[in-house]
């Protein structure tokens, strides 16, 4: 049986055909597995790039974190600061000629050695008291920030301001003194024994007189 050449061309192109559809089925499914990886690893790299920059940054934050610890109050272990901190808060809105309509303090929050006061406040009046107060705040020993800064117009009152904003007040712990409660291994002696101490021959027998 001779075959023509056309039918040779035409078996040969099916053949191609099955061929490439073969190998885009066996390949695509690893092209696709090789995209995601190559992807991952790009990831990965970022990650570890990323990481390697705050390594290299360790040093300075280090120095940073104990230059605001060196300038955070320290307060007693069982001492209540909130009020502290409010009536602080009043003088320098007093100071400012800024009013505070609200004050909300949060729960105390701990972060390692250093622990945080939020105090959310609600206030009314002109932008220079608002900037009044911006400025004491900064000029404060005390670590007390502003956050949540909100500033709107009030109907009615030209020049009048109102808005929220919330004082992040940081501060730590002194750790509980415990050697005062620790009690005493050898008391302090009573003025009587005191004297005898002082004067052994107090307490010799007195010889009575012939």
């Amino acid at each position: 049986m001779k075959i023509s050449q056309r039918e040779l061309v035409l078996a040969w192109g099916t053949g191609l055909a099955l061929l490439l559809a073969l190998t885009y089925w066996v390949i695509h499914p690893r092209l696709a597995a090789w995209s995601e990886l190559r992807n991952y690893r790009k990831a990965v790299a970022e990650q570890i790039s990323y990481a390697q920059r705050l390594v290299d940054q360790r040093p300075e934050w280090v120095e940073r974190m104990d230059k605001l610890r060196a300038g955070v109050d320290r307060h007693p272990a069982d001492r209540d600061v909130t009020a502290d901190y409010l009536r602080q808060l009043e003088r320098l809105a007093g100071e400012s000629k800024l009013t505070l309509i609200k004050r909300n303090a949060q729960k105390e929050k701990t972060f390692g050695d250093l622990l945080e006061l939020v105090i959310d406040c609600t206030w009314e009046g002109d932008l220079e008291a608002l900037l009044r107060f911006i400025y004491a705040l900064e000029q404060q020993p005390t670590i007390m920030d502003m956050e949540e800064l909100s500033v709107s117009l009030i109907a009615g009152k030209d020049g009048q301001l109102k808005g929220n904003f919330a004082i992040v007040c940081l501060y730590s712990r002194m750790p509980p003194d415990t050697a005062t409660n620790r009690p005493a291994l050898h008391p302090a002696p009573t003025n009587a024994a005191a004297k005898t101490a002082a004067n052994p021959a107090a307490m010799a027998p007195v010889k009575p007189s012939e």
